[in-house]
């Protein structure tokens, strides 16, 4: 079927297709060519959204009068405790955000159940891990039919269908918090501008090649030419999309490279990892 918005046929966009099995299900795999894809995002000018993604970790306590308060893990199993984790898979795999709750093993499990007035749990479980965001939520039982959200969500509930007002609550504020989350990575593809990139470490022509082929996939680089090299560093000269802040978000969350200086009116500095 021809998408007439663009053009193009979409499988002139698509370099293979293949079949993955995770946990007992099968999903299709597709591969896309990212230089195609992106050179018609551009004609468009429709913005992209970089690679970066940043992990939104949620501690969620649940006080629901019958037993003590606890926090909501990937272990949990009850219906009430399944709306939150369910909610989060969901959009996850919608929006391509890390949307992240606690995993306890034996040990957590101990720790947590001894806490006492000199010892948070909360403190601890936040220590645990490493995220960008974090959502702190409790959701408290009030009474008959009665519920209350407090920390990063202000909501009282009132109704024979909490379970569904809950949920409703609950998607909709995540769904606010993952737009304002990626609101800030995307790539103008309209803004261009050109920039010095060095390169360090680089000893081989091998390495050059890595380097170089690793610094293309970078969505905001569009396009490199080699200016010198000498003393085993490249001088690049690059076409960039959007801005410094989308092109050091890219390097940042690329393990090929580490950034030995940025500053938005001079020229990037990168140190190659082999």
């Amino acid at each position: 079927m021809e998408d007439y918005k663009l053009g193009s046929s979409r499988k002139d966009f698509i370099t293979s297709y293949s079949i993955k099995n995770y946990d007992g299900n099968s999903f299709l795999e597709v591969k896309f060519n990212q230089d195609k894809v992106i050179s018609k995002f551009k004609e468009l000018s429709i913005p992209i959204i970089s690679h970066s993604r940043p992990v939104i970790f949620f501690l969620i306590e649940v006080e629901s009068g019958a037993e003590t308060s606890y926090f909501i893990s990937q272990e949990s199993n009850s219906a009430l405790d399944n709306i939150f984790i369910n909610t989060l898979d969901r959009l996850s795999n919608q929006r391509g955000i890390f949307l992240e709750i606690p995993v306890f093993d034996l040990a957590d499990q101990r720790i947590l159940s001894d806490s006492n007035i000199l010892s948070s749990p909360r403190e601890y479980l936040i220590s645990k891990y490493d995220f960008d965001n974090l959502l702190d939520i409790k959701l408290i039982n009030l009474g008959f039919n009665e519920w209350s959200f407090s920390g990063d969500i202000n909501a009282a509930i009132s109704s024979e269908s909490y379970i569904t007002d809950i949920e409703t609550i609950f998607l909709e504020h995540v769904e606010s918090i993952i737009s304002k989350a990626l609101e800030n990575l995307v790539i103008d593809t309209t803004n261009t501008f050109i920039t010095k990139i060095y390169v360090t470490g680089i000893n081989t022509y091998e390495d050059y090649k890595i380097s170089k082929d690793k610094l293309l996939k970078l969505i905001a680089i569009s396009d490199l030419e080699i200016l010198s090299f000498k003393n085993n560093t490249i001088e690049y000269k690059a076409t960039i999309m959007g801005d410094m802040n989308s092109l050091q978000r890219d390097v940042l969350n690329n393990s090929f490279f580490d950034i030995n200086n940025l500053n938005k009116s001079e020229a990037l500095n990168l140190v190659y990892l082999k």
